[in-house]
């Protein structure tokens, strides 16, 4: 469902869908460190860039990355991190913060 609303530029719905995601998830899971969580992180990163909410973005990726960092290791998952690097990057652009920007793609072209 956040995914139909971000495409209907529904982003207040959108965040709640996702919210409640998260909390579904870490009642099935028991844990907020698995793949699930981890990519809605990246839709809820994503739809605060639509609202050129930039700081929120990043923080909603930076937990992805977290997440991916820490599962990474067990299994290859070297696409979905290059996509989080990539969209922190993108948002470290368009707050100008642009050497922060070229590292995180430097780091994602390495995935």
């Amino acid at each position: 469902l956040g995914l139909a609303h971000s495409g209907l530029s529904q982003f207040d719905q959108t965040i709640g869908y996702y919210k409640s995601a998260l909390e579904i998830a870490q009642k099935t899971y028991g844990t907020l460190d698995n793949l699930d969580v981890a990519n809605i992180l990246v839709n809820l990163g994503a739809t605060y860039s639509n609202l050129s909410n930039f700081n929120e973005a990043s923080s909603y990726y930076i937990r992805a990355l977290s997440i991916y960092d820490k599962i990474n290791r067990e299994k290859r998952l070297n696409h979905y991190v290059a996509g989080a690097l990539a969209n922190l990057a993108l948002n470290y652009k368009n707050i100008g913060q642009f050497d922060q920007a070229v590292k995180h793609y430097n780091s994602a072209l390495l995935m």
